[in-house]
């Protein structure tokens, strides 16, 4: 009997939960997004399309509250009690969503997303449209999409205005993401145009804009495509500026809060800008991390190295590199390293307690631990990492805790080197 009333005052809710009955005559609430799509015979569409083209929909249905309750129910019953400043009132605008009317211009804008989603990925003839199902105020939406045949591609040209460049990035066509056979996708030439400009950045190119490189120009037959990328020239000149390296200036104690003024003097090619005795650390220790050198081709792969580098040291907790064209050679770049140092001593320390009863025969066990770890970063200003740590623990029996069950004490020192060093010759080879 208590099931029927149960089950009665769940139809009670739910019928109480109807939504459409707050809507005008002239509307309807979306209640399903479906997509139907047809590729031509013996072929299928890329499950990675299907779940982008499911992902384009302008208008969502609304979700449940609990899995039952429409949240757009709660939306009208909090609109009509929106006056009464009540926890109750703030609960339900909490939970509510906006209702979702059906807008037939959202219609219209996904399904030209989707046709312009599938024209990128080699469907060129792709066409799509929708009809809308009414029952009871509450509308259905279906997409359909003929995709036609995908595009492949057959033959990759790339021709660089400048001589100069379109031999660096021929001689590295091995290396394109672009490989005939490949479907013609939009996606894949974004990232080949990321590779080529990084190509270039690395050959001392680095004003080179990504954007010299024009979109794709295809001739499409029977299914193929050959297509011809374009490198252009910067507006009013007939080439791209290679830059080589001039000065390297290294900060290694910038402080973003104070001006800096040391004075500079140079070691191995750099110049480091630090006040009378106050070094920080070894200009060695720096020579050795920066990778990058006066007179060379500049090279963004090893800027982005020297980052790495200089951050493994773990002395510093800023690091900027900035680099500057020069003001009196034309071709030439000047590398500013801005160096924050981190603090020289860290003190880290901590307890624990914990309580253990493992059967009713053993005794309860209460168990204290404590530890003190303190840490040099830059010990003999060489960013060698010296840390002595303390931890000490016991077991005690918590019916007599003058019973001592256990008692650990570990001591124990640690020296991190920046670098490796073979002090024994034991891993030289000769």
């Amino acid at each position: 009997m208590y099931k029927v009333i149960l089950l009665s005052l769940f139809m009670v809710v739910l019928a109480s939960c109807n939504t459409t009955k707050y809507l005008s005559e002239d509307v309807s609430l979306l209640k399903t997004n479906k997509l139907k799509v047809n590729t031509p015979a013996k072929s299928e569409l890329d499950y990675q399309i299907r779940e982008q083209l499911d992902g384009l929909y302008k208008q969502k249905p609304n979700s449940n509250f609990l899995l039952v309750f429409p949240r757009e129910w709660f939306y009208f019953k909090s609109e009509h009690m929106k006056n009464k400043d009540s926890w109750f009132t703030k609960s339900l605008i909490k939970i509510s969503e906006t209702p979702s009317i059906t807008d037939t211009n959202l219609c219209n804008e996904t399904k030209s997303n989707m046709e312009d989603l599938l024209f990128n990925v080699g469907y060129f003839n792709a066409k799509a449209n929708y009809t809308i199902s009414y029952k009871n105020k509450k509308a259905s939406v279906t997409y359909n999409i003929q995709t036609g045949n995908r595009f492949f591609l057959n033959d990759i040209k790339i021709i660089a205005e400048d001589s100069v460049i379109d031999s660096i990035v021929n001689q590295d066509h091995e290396a394109s993401l672009l490989k005939s056979g490949n479907p013609l996708d939009y996606n894949e030439f974004q990232k080949e145009r990321a590779r080529i400009s990084e190509l270039l950045f690395n050959q001392g190119y680095i004003d080179f804009n990504p954007l010299y490189i024009e979109p794709i120009l295809a001739d499409t037959i029977h299914g193929k495509a050959n297509i011809l990328i374009r490198i252009r020239n910067p507006r009013e000149r007939s080439f791209h500026n290679k830059f080589y390296i001039n000065k390297i200036i290294v900060n290694p104690t910038y402080t973003p809060t104070t001006i800096d003024t040391g004075q500079l003097y140079f070691y191995d090619s750099l110049s480091i800008m630090q006040k009378t005795g106050e070094e920080f650390i070894k200009p060695s220790i720096l020579r050795k991390k920066i990778l990058i050198n006066p007179g060379e081709v500049a090279n963004k792969s090893l800027v982005d190295a020297t980052y790495d580098q200089l951050y493994k040291l773990g002395t510093y907790r800023f690091i900027s590199i900035e680099s500057k064209l020069d003001s009196i050679e034309a071709n030439k770049v000047n590398y500013l390293i801005q160096l924050s140092p981190s603090k020289k001593w860290v003190l880290d320390f901590g307890a624990d307690l914990n309580y253990t009863s493992l059967r009713k025969t053993s005794p309860s066990l209460l168990g204290v631990s404590g530890y003190v770890h303190l840490k040099n970063r830059n010990m003999f200003k060489r960013a060698v990492a010296f840390t002595t740590k303390l931890e000490a623990g016991t077991e005690l029996n918590f019916n007599n805790l003058s019973n001592f069950n256990s008692i650990n004490v570990h001591f124990g020192n640690e020296f991190s080197l920046p670098s490796f060093t073979d002090i024994t010759k034991s891993f030289s080879l000769y």
